[in-house]
């Protein structure tokens, strides 16, 4: 089987359900405390099917949004697409077995999307998806089949602790909070999730279908072996902030969201080689869901 890769990177919320098998990737609504966030989708022009002699109608019926230049160095394949996915739901036709892992670095230590469940409970509170989740989100991607895999973006990064909203408006020194074991919680944070989706040998493509609120779908048909890259991260340029008060926003798709006792990563010192703006744009969550 040929695998097609769909990378997130940026701000999303991965809602695992562990009746149906499947996961929802929700690209959160950030609020008025933050920069705006753009839910983009990029894929390769080379790597889209237009027609197919076997199909009479057109295989890819949605217009991008804009098109622009990779630095790839074959012009042949530097044409990127690029499609502003607000409001809209993200599916596709094939149907199989779902799951999200963390990963290790070179070091052995795991690398995880951090469960927001998990960060309520060392709060002493209890957690749970709220209903209209889909509804409050700026995109949706409904992952049906493949396998996810936490990665860092920056493999030098050293592990996040973790300290209050409150914490973090008295300014330093910060506490991080402690584990049952009385030290600091702490974990490497993935700023990458990526799912591989096996692609039966009898399909030379997938389709990706796009539902606007109210408004009729259109088509992406995609080939083999093809990267799908969705993002969502701030517009603006702006300055590293060491406390990630940007990540306090995913507790709003919660059924309860806590206030100004939800947890924040405070992130290490910034590796050498890593990108100085915005690094703190890019830690996923997980929230599990049983209906």
């Amino acid at each position: 089987m040929t695998q097609i890769t769909l990378r997130f990177h940026g701000r999303f919320v991965h809602s695992v359900s562990e009746a149906t098998d499947s996961i929802t990737v929700l690209a959160p609504v950030f609020g008025p405390r933050f920069d705006p966030h753009l839910p983009l989708m990029s894929i390769a022009a080379h790597n889209l099917v237009f027609a197919d002699p076997n199909v009479a109608s057109l295989l890819t019926t949605v217009d991008p949004t804009l098109r622009m230049e990779s630095d790839a160095a074959d012009l042949r394949t530097a044409e990127m697409l690029v499609w502003d996915l607000s409001g809209r739901t993200v599916t596709y036709d094939v149907v199989d077995v779902v799951r999200l892992n963390s990963s290790t670095n070179a070091a052995g230590e795991s690398v995880e999307v951090l469960d927001l469940l998990a960060l309520e409970r060392l709060g002493g509170r209890d957690a749970t998806l709220h209903p209209d989740a889909r509804a409050l989100a700026n995109a949706v991607v409904e992952i049906s089949a493949g396998i996810g895999t936490a990665i860092l973006a920056f493999p030098d990064i050293e592990k996040s602790k973790f300290i209050t909203e409150a914490d973090d408006a008295n300014g330093p020194p910060n506490v991080p909070i402690k584990n049952a074991d009385g030290q600091d919680e702490e974990k490497l944070v993935a700023e990458v999730v990526e799912f591989q989706v096996a692609l039966p040998d009898t399909r030379s493509f997938l389709t990706l279908t796009l539902t606007p609120p109210g408004g009729e779908a259109g088509k992406i048909s995609v080939k083999r072996g093809a990267t799908i890259c969705f993002s969502h991260m701030c517009a603006p340029l702006r300055p590293r902030r060491r406390n990630d008060l940007e990540f306090s926003q995913y507790y709003d798709l919660l059924a309860s969201p806590p206030g100004p006792e939800r947890l924040i990563p405070v992130e290490p010192p910034t590796p050498a080689m890593a990108l100085g703006e915005g690094i703190d744009c890019y830690a996923q969550a997980l929230v599990s869901r049983s209906e």
